[in-house]
Formats: C-alpha cells, structure tokens, sequence
C-alpha cells in the first residue's frame, strides 16, 4: 500500500480503516461506497454488515450494544488528580528530575521509534493529544492513527490537531483490544495507557500476536519504583485507584518469552517508565 497524502482527508481515512478491523467479527472495514467522497462516510463491515460512524470527526469503533471497559483516567501526585500528561509532568518536576520535562520524554520516545519517513504511525492512548501533536510536527508526511477509549478527550485532541495543521486520524476503541488489522503498524507507540488495563503483560502478548516482524513499540506507563518508601506509597494508591504501577523488571521477562526480541526501559522519574520493545525480523 502506498503512502497516503496526509493532507488529503479522504486518503488518509482510506488508508487509516484499511489497517483497522470490525472489533465485533475482526471482519474487514470499508467506507460506504454510496458517500465515500464524504471523508466522514459510513464506515461498513463486509462480514457482519454493521455500520460505525464519526463523532466530531472521530471515528467510533465502539459498538452501540457495547461500552469499552472503564479505567482510570485521571491520577494524583500533588493536589487534585490531573490527566496522565499532567501527572506526568508533576512526576518530573521533583528536585531529583528538574532537568527533564514532559517534551524530552516524548523525544526520547520518538528516538526510540526509530521512525522511518513515510511509515504509519500508530498512537495507542490519545489522552488530550499531547503525543500526537509531537508525532504531526515529527512525523508529518506519515499516515498517523491516534486511538483511544474517551470520545471526549478524542474530539479535543483531534480539534487541536486541525486548528495546527497537523494530520491524523482519530478512533474511539477498546484499547484493551484495538481493532487492528494483522500486520498493518510497524511503528507504535503506547502513551499512558499500560497501567490502566486489566493484565498489561497479557495486553502486550496479545498486541505482539498482530504486529509485523520488526515492529518497534515504545510507551510510558507508571511504573512500580524499586525505592522502598515509594512503592510504598504506590501500593496504597492502587488500592484506592483504578490502575497498578507495572513491575517493569517481570514486564520484561514475560515480553522477551512472548514473542517480542528484546524489551529495555529506563525510569525518568520515581513513578514513570518509558519502554521500547521489538519484534524479531
């Protein structure tokens, strides 16, 4: 498949549902032929004939007899809880961290990407759009898919897209189980999503189970601290949460058993971890 012109709504949503499957029947996805010079036409299922459609722009992959599972969203550090991007700004602005912020990160994950000119990109937690914004100003003349669970946050993060010219495709999903297409993203990147699904571990198989050879997967999670008085602190706030800090170290060894050729990490601060993993080939 060739690349799409990012700019041209219509071949970036072509290109963008060629990739994503029905989340009901993994049947095939296409745009209903009737409307298909809307760049918001019906999206149709070939297997089992349902029909999604777009919200402020956002496509909704979430059937309407189902709801994707509840998670926590929003996380406290210092005063009221914040969305991740936010906490993970406070996670960095501690004395021992107060050279580094949130955009070095984001950088330090696309380095890790190793992005490739002209490559899909695929943003697994789109939050208020922080990431993808980088990924638009970085990665510009790329098919960019950003998915996420909240379509609240989504019609926001797409609305700041477009007002900066930058290209994307947005989609409502399960992100426990993105409605991808075998084979079809060879570069992800998972932004503070991993501590808020059931089985983070079982996530990552699963999702390793659908990617290409080769495929490069970086992401921020919170992450279990080895300083004692902190993972302390973290445990008392799974208890009262939605979400768990990720033992990195165990992450790794059950990635590296289940298909992925090598994991690393490095922790930017206390709480956060970021994490690149790769797939044999």
């Amino acid at each position: 498949m060739s690349p799409p012109d990012p700019t041209d709504p219509i071949a970036a949503r072509d290109h963008a549902v060629a990739r994503l499957q029905c989340p009901v029947c993994a049947g095939m996805l296409v745009p209903d032929l009737d409307s298909a010079g809307d760049p918001f036409a019906p999206i149709l299922c070939l297997d089992c004939e349902r029909s999604y459609g777009w919200s402020h722009g956002v496509l909704d992959l979430v059937p309407t007899d189902q709801r994707p599972p509840a998670r926590q969203r929003n996380h406290a550090l210092t005063g009221p809880p914040v969305p991740f991007y936010r906490f993970f700004e406070q996670s960095l602005s501690t004395q021992a961290y107060a050279d580094t912020d949130a955009e070095d990160q984001l950088y330090h994950l696309l380095d890790w990407l190793d992005y490739r000119p002209g490559e899909p990109v695929l943003l697994l937690g789109c939050g208020e759009g922080e990431a993808m914004r980088l990924l638009g100003e970085a990665c510009g003349d790329s098919l960019l898919v950003a998915m996420d669970d909240d379509l609240k946050e989504l019609v926001a993060a797409r609305s700041a897209q477009v007002r900066a010219g930058l290209p994307g495709v947005f989609v409502r999903c399960d992100l426990d189980r993105p409605p991808l297409r075998p084979g079809t993203f060879s570069a992800v990147m998972h932004f503070g999503v991993l501590h808020s699904l059931p089985d983070a571990q079982l996530h990552l198989k699963r999702l390793s189970e659908g990617l290409p050879p080769g495929t490069r997967l970086v992401g921020v999670c919170l992450a279990r601290s080895t300083l004692e008085h902190v993972a302390r602190s973290q445990k008392a706030l799974e208890g009262q949460s939605g979400f768990r800090f990720v033992p990195m170290d165990d992450l790794a060894r059950t990635l590296v058993r289940g298909g992925w050729a090598r994991f690393r990490h490095e922790q930017p601060s206390n709480w956060m971890a970021r994490f690149q993993a790769r797939k044999p080939g």
